[in-house]
């Protein structure tokens, strides 16, 4: 095993190591629901081949339920409005996921509603390398690529998966991995399907 692979075995979930090495993987990615799974259900029930669910956190109280709907791997953050959560769910995750590097945060602690430049240097801290951003707060769909160590990263934020403070459509994405390499990611609306949102078009 590398030292790469050894930095991030020592922080691997345990419910999700056997997927460190998977060439292929869709994962579900949610945030911001806000005690609202109807959307969350939704694309459970459309995507059952998705290897992997993550939350980013601002569930509050319906993580809990959602997670006993499925067996697949379901992984989660806490945002700022957990306070239910807190205390047993961590505020970030680094894991390795189809060869890919994975930083996950709700991004309220890099006040991302101001832009992303903390929360890029949150992930480039890591000791093992990043290929994907994903977090949540600002409610606002996006996929944007920038460079970091001379590498390239993609950050990536589901919008707001209840309608609670959603600023529009409530949105989940799903993310597509293939051989290893980050094919596409797609944003999903309420009826589960992919469109392009503003936040992302060219």
């Amino acid at each position: 095993m590398s030292r790469q692979e050894q930095i991030y075995d020592r922080r691997q979930p345990v419910e999700i190591k056997h997927l460190m090495a998977v060439p292929d993987l869709d994962i579900l990615v949610f945030s911001d629901s806000h005690n609202d799974n109807r959307l969350m259900a939704r694309c459970m029930d459309t995507y059952p081949e998705t290897g992997l669910i993550l939350h980013l956190g601002d569930h509050e109280s319906s993580l809990w339920p959602i997670m006993r709907k499925t067996n697949r791997p379901f992984l989660a953050v806490a945002g700022n409005c957990d306070w239910l959560t807190a205390d047993v769910l961590p505020y970030e995750r680094v894991f390795r996921c189809a060869g890919l590097g994975f930083y996950m945060c709700h991004g309220h602690l890099a006040h991302v509603k101001r832009g992303c430049g903390r929360l890029l240097k949150q992930a480039a801290s890591q000791a093992g390398p990043v290929d994907l951003v994903l977090f949540g707060h600002t409610h606002m769909p996006l996929i944007r690529t920038k460079m970091v160590n001379k590498r390239p990263v993609t950050l990536a934020n589901p919008g707001a998966a209840g309608r609670r403070f959603s600023t529009g459509t409530v949105t989940a994405m799903l993310v597509h991995i293939r051989e290893h390499e980050l094919q596409d990611i797609w944003h999903l609306n309420e009826d589960a399907k992919p469109f392009i949102p503003a936040e992302v078009k060219p």
